[in-house]
This record gives C-alpha cells, structure tokens and sequence, in this order.
C-alpha cells in the first residue's frame, strides 16, 4: 500500500531507493525484501495499524503487508490518505 500522492509501484522492482518502507517487524515478507537490497529503506513496525497511521501522517511513503488485512485496517481505522 502506497500514500494515494505516490508513484504507483506495481512490482518489488518498481522501488525507488530512497522510499521508507513500512513493514511488520515479524513478517516474512521483511526478511525478502532484505534478501533483494531494501534492508535499509525498512522502518520496522509492531503492526498493520502503526504503519498505516505513519503512512497516512507522511512517515512512510509505502506500507508492505497482506492487502486485505490493510484494507481492513485502513477502513476500520477512517484512513483516507492511502490506496
């Protein structure tokens, strides 16, 4: 998930270097972007629900997770400032 004022990113490759990247601190997908050279764009959150609040507030440019589970979060939270 994207801030709704950001370059759409349709693929991993697609990723600018100087993007911060939120993802779970505990999630698989963390370790896979380390393993293609993201490690330091990461910003480790606890959660889904803290890296869509830093998303939507400017802290974040993109958030990495489980598109429904955003979804859900995003939309139970009121977030607009992401898509």
């Amino acid at each position: 998930m994207q801030r709704s004022d950001a370059l759409p990113v349709e693929q991993v490759s697609d990723i600018d270097s100087s993007l911060r990247i939120g993802v779970v601190r505990s999630d698989a997908v963390t370790d896979y972007l380390r393993e293609l050279g993201h490690g330091d764009q990461l910003v480790l959150v606890d959660d889904l629900e803290t890296g869509l609040k830093l998303l939507n507030g400017g802290g974040l440019e993109m958030l990495a997770g489980n598109l429904a589970a955003l979804r859900f979060y995003q939309r139970n939270l009121g977030l607009n400032g992401c898509g």
